[in-house]
């Protein structure tokens, strides 16, 4: 087996790329307006065929073309989620809350600004310190009833009431809420990565003779590979890159997977 690899190519300018794909029998774009690079690699491999006593062979027979494409958006979408992961897109969501360690006395708590706690997800950490290591305590959540020593509840209005009067105790909390100005991509077991169009124009390339064009691009069927990295890094730029794999869209009667033209712009 021979397997010959072709290189990356890297478009300098690297312009605007549109993602569409079907959703509930509907079309859906995408738009990734900030990106910082997008490649496309082509390989090929090939069978050699030997005969006789020749060292080389006598005929090499092509069997694979791949084409791949990947994007580094410097902004992150949702959207991105449906795309690579086949992830459930809905409005509204569950959103994380901590509340910062606190000295309390008494046996009642209000948690500001959240009146849509959800109840089972919050926990309670009571200490002698500020820093949460003398005597700290975790607090187990009471479902039902007054709570006993050692408990706490909890209303979705953020009400929390101890099982212990506490005497000058730093309470930490931290737990769910939900909000209706969220939005959510849900990624389930059987969630699996979508087909998807891609269009993409590059931003002015000057050639070797001087002439400026811009590159289209545009792969017909394409499937995300199920990668998509989300890197969070201080002081960095967050930066996530989306893979595709290209395949062949069997409704097209050229044979066609994709094409690129360039479009001169200056001479």
């Amino acid at each position: 087996m021979a397997e010959a690899k072709g290189k990356k190519f890297v478009l300098n300018g690297v312009g605007e790329a549109v993602m569409t794909r079907v959703v509930d029998g509907k079309y859906e774009t995408i738009t990734l307006g900030t990106l910082q690079d997008m490649k496309l690699s082509f390989s090929a491999s090939e069978e050699d065929v030997f005969g006789g006593d020749s060292p080389v062979p006598i005929y090499i027979i092509p069997k694979e073309q791949k084409v791949n494409v990947s994007f580094t958006e410097a902004q992150f979408n949702l959207d991105y989620l449906g795309v690579t992961n086949g992830a459930k897109l809905s409005k509204g969501g569950e959103l994380i809350f901590s509340v910062a360690p606190k000295l309390v006395s008494g046996q009642t708590y209000n948690i500001e600004g959240k009146t849509t706690v959800i109840p089972k997800t919050v926990r309670v950490t009571i200490s002698d310190d500020l820093s949460g290591a003398i005597n700290a305590q975790s607090l187990k959540l009471k479902t039902d009833g007054e709570p006993s020593t050692g408990e706490f509840t909890i209303t979705s209005a953020g009400a929390v009431k101890f099982g212990d009067t506490l005497d000058n105790k730093y309470v930490t909390i931290s737990g769910m809420y939900t909000s209706t100005d969220a939005r959510t991509a849900t990624v389930t077991t059987a969630s699996v990565p979508q087909y998807v169009e891609l269009r993409h124009v590059s931003h002015p390339v000057e050639m070797g003779d001087g002439t400026k064009v811009r590159i289209h691009t545009v792969i017909y069927k394409a499937r995300a590979t199920g990668k998509l990295d989300i890197d969070h890094k201080r002081q960095a730029a967050h930066a996530p890159q989306l893979e595709f794999s290209v395949v062949y869209d069997t409704t097209r009667t050229d044979g066609a997977i994709m094409q690129m033209a360039q479009e001169i712009i200056a001479v």
